[in-house]
């Protein structure tokens, strides 16, 4: 019988707690929360109790239910609480209904249906419940995951909470956590293992969780006990003040008007004198809300609504004069004091800023301070403990100033400034008010901090921009003086282009005609050396055939000359002019001529450089005694030319970069240190120019493949019919 009383008193407990949360719904979202749990708390007790006390069957079922569908609401309500408390606002209607789904299934269930969970029941001697293992299980996972998960994210949010509201969600945790466990353990586990003899352990572990609960109330006012009495007295006064009207109202009318009336006159005169009340209980009401209000809550302010104002005024404005302006503004608003003036520092000056119709403290007299502050480490100095204390010098100089209170704007190496705050409009400042500015202080320094360093930022780039203007107007001249050396550089490469071209071209025939024999025999020594020199000539014809392709780029003058071009038959022509060079490197061409291809409108010119520039690059570096294979077919709507060689290739990092201008791939500058990188980028240009676009793939130590792919309809020469009748020709 002693175990049922201590059951009962601690569920008791736990509702009278909740129901001093239910004032703060408006304020604390977690207060709605936190009265769901207490409610459920309190039910779980009083099942376990009725469980215990049970004689019958019907009873023990209907206590066993209970008290399970009341753990259910316990592990919703925690994990509610604990969402709550880590988003720091209320969760939407949406979302609570949707994470409620499995408590109301379960409500159903173990209400309606009881004895899918509880098949069995005995009564007598020690009461216990034979439970369904398979459901049991799913109904210890659906507890366990939503009260470990709300109470996570109660231990997550301490660490997102300011000073004293983390002290408050630490004692909650702790609460909620310590009767998690014993609650889980004796009323979760061993039930689960038959073991029915201890389940009044569980409840009873509301006398840890009340306690704590308790002590967060009266320590770091978890919920305004204040509004619980001051609505008490304002229900109190008003049903008091209804009921002396209403018997007034019914003595004086049955004493003096109608003293001789019958029964039924009497009692139609109550019930007019008892509707006349209900209309009058919520103006009643009001007025006692007002009078409580004005005795409780005569300089009140939520301090979470302040916390949020000052959040908006620090990120309103990076402006050091209005954001101290703002925060001087706030301070004296919502601590209803007569002035506030915030002084910071800046280098070896001071800025001020505030509502006070006097002049700022003397720089001297803030240095003073500072030595005073460090000396004492003290969060905010307050008049009132310094007169107590007996120090003369310090009160004298608040006094001076007229300052109540002055907070010290700290940082890591000193000082940044004080808010100093006049007197109170109306009295003093309670011990809430100097604890909300301790809170916010390390906040207000970082604005502070951030607004500086804006303000350098833009005395920086006000003269930066001086600097630059300058240095543009520099720049100009030089870029003008630039383009002239530009100019005349583009000029002097295309003039000597043009005269190199000439005599280099004579050069490469005459040795073409040394070569074929047309000036006698010749020795394999001379052969050599003629190759040789052949070879180097006709590199720089190609060079300087780049060259002056680049510098049409640059002047704007590189065009494309097209006309009727038969390409199978100018890319034999290449090949067969790059002959002498593959056979001096022990390598061989292998082209397949195409049966029939329409002749196509080409740049010849461009064209026969890109077929050179593609089959050059492929006998540089090839391995001696392989083929370099050729091809030029149409595939689909495309007329494809194709250079495969087994080289060296391309490293696979590189390949991106490999058609920019002047780029030439690491292995390939090793292995022909001479490349100027311009005929790749100029092979794209001349091929993109004709609608087409660049074939490439390559892998590093086994070879590449490079080519073109051009638009057969869009090239081919509308007017010619006839297409080419060459036999394939391998070579």
């Amino acid at each position: 019988m002693l175990i049922e009383v201590g059951l009962l008193v601690a569920g008791a407990l736990s509702l009278a707690l909740g129901a001093l949360s239910i004032p703060q719904w408006g304020r604390i979202p977690e207060a709605r929360f936190f009265l769901m749990t207490t409610i459920g708390t309190s039910a779980w007790a009083f099942g376990v109790a009725l469980f215990l006390a049970a004689t019958s069957e019907t009873t023990l079922v209907a206590a066993a239910s209970a008290y399970y569908i009341a753990a259910a609401l316990i592990a919703l309500a925690a994990f509610l609480l604990g969402y709550t408390a880590y988003k720091q606002e209320a969760p939407r209607q949406s979302f609570v209904a949707w994470v409620s789904l499995p408590f109301f299934a379960w409500a159903v269930c173990l209400w309606l249906l009881p004895e899918v969970l509880l098949p069995g029941v005995s009564v007598g001697g020690q009461n216990t419940a034979e439970l369904n293992p398979a459901l049991y299980i799913w109904y210890i996972i659906y507890f366990a995951l939503y009260y470990v998960v709300g109470v996570t994210l109660l231990y997550r949010s301490i660490a997102r909470t300011r000073t004293k509201q983390r002290a408050r969600m630490n004692y909650l945790f702790w609460a909620y956590a310590s009767a998690g466990v014993i609650g889980m353990l004796y009323n979760l586990v061993l039930p689960g293992l038959g073991n029915y003899h201890l389940i009044w352990i569980g409840p009873l572990g509301l006398l840890v969780f009340v306690p704590i609960v308790y002590v967060a109330i009266m320590r770091y006012g978890l919920f305004d006990i204040r509004q619980t009495v001051a609505r008490t007295l304002a229900y109190t006064g008003t049903l008091a003040t209804l009921a002396g009207i209403y018997v007034v109202a019914l003595t004086a009318i049955s004493t003096w008007l109608l003293p001789d009336e019958v029964t039924s006159v009497q009692y139609n005169v109550n019930v007019v004198i008892m509707l006349c009340l209900v209309f009058a209980f919520q103006p009643i009401k009001r007025f006692f809300d007002s009078v409580t209000n004005q005795i409780f809550y005569r300089h009140q302010y939520h301090r979470e609504q302040f916390y949020r104002q000052v959040s908006a005024a620090l990120t309103k404005t990076t402006e050091l004069h209005k954001l101290l302006n703002n925060m001087a503004t706030l301070f004296a608003t919502t601590l209803k004091s007569k002035g506030v003036v915030i002084l910071v520092y800046r280098g070896d000056e001071m800025v001020a800023s505030g509502k006070r119709r006097r002049s700022p403290v003397p720089l001297q007299d803030l240095r003073w301070l500072d030595e005073r502050v460090k000396q004492a480490r003290t969060l905010l100095i307050d008049r009132n403990e310094i007169s107590l204390a007996g120090d003369n010098e310090l009160e004298r100089f608040l006094v001076s100033h007229r300052a109540q209170l002055v907070l010290p704007l700290k940082q890591a190496d000193g000082i940044l400034g004080y808010v100093f705050l006049d007197e109170h409009q109306s009295g003093r400042y309670m011990r809430r008010d100097r604890e909300v500015l301790e809170t916010v202080a390390d906040e207000l320094v970082i604005a502070i901090q951030n607004a500086l360093s804006v303000e350098e930022i833009r005395e920086l780039n006000e003269t930066l921009q001086q600097r630059v203007n300058e240095a543009t107007k520099e720049l100009r001249l030089s870029n003008a003086q630039l383009r002239k050396l530009d100019e005349a550089k583009d000029e002097f490469i295309s003039m000597a282009s043009h005269q190199l071209r000439t005599p280099l071209t004579s050069i490469k025939g005459y040795v073409d005609m040394i070569l074929e024999g047309d000036a006698g025999e010749i020795t394999p020594m001379q052969r050599k050396f003629l190759t040789e020199a052949f070879v180097s000539s006709e590199r720089m014809v190609h060079l300087i055939n780049d060259f002056l392709n680049v510098s049409r780029l640059q002047t704007g003058t590189f065009a494309i000359d097209k006309r009727p071009v038969d390409l199978a038959k100018v890319v034999g022509q290449e090949l067969d002019s790059l002959k002498i060079s593959a056979s001096g490197r022990d390598l061989a061409f292998r082209y397949k001529k195409p049966q029939s291809l329409p002749k196509l409108l080409l740049d010849e010119g461009k064209i026969r450089q890109v077929i050179m520039n593609f089959s050059d690059n492929a006998l540089y570096y090839s391995r001696p005694g392989t083929e370099i294979k050729v091809s030029l077919e149409v595939e689909g709507e495309d007329v494809v030319l194709q250079v495969k060689d087994t080289g060296i290739g391309v490293p696979e990092e590189e390949q991106a970069r490999l058609f920019t201008k002047f780029y030439r791939a690491s292995n390939a500058r090793k292995q022909r240190p001479d490349g100027t990188g311009v005929g790749l980028y100029l092979a794209k240009r001349v091929i993109t120019e004709h609608g087409g676009s660049v074939v490439f793939s390559s892998v590093e130590g086994k070879g590449s493949t490079f080519g073109f792919r051009l638009p057969l309809e869009r090239l081919r020469v509308r007017d010619d019919a006839n297409q080419l009748d060459d036999k394939p020709d391998d070579k």
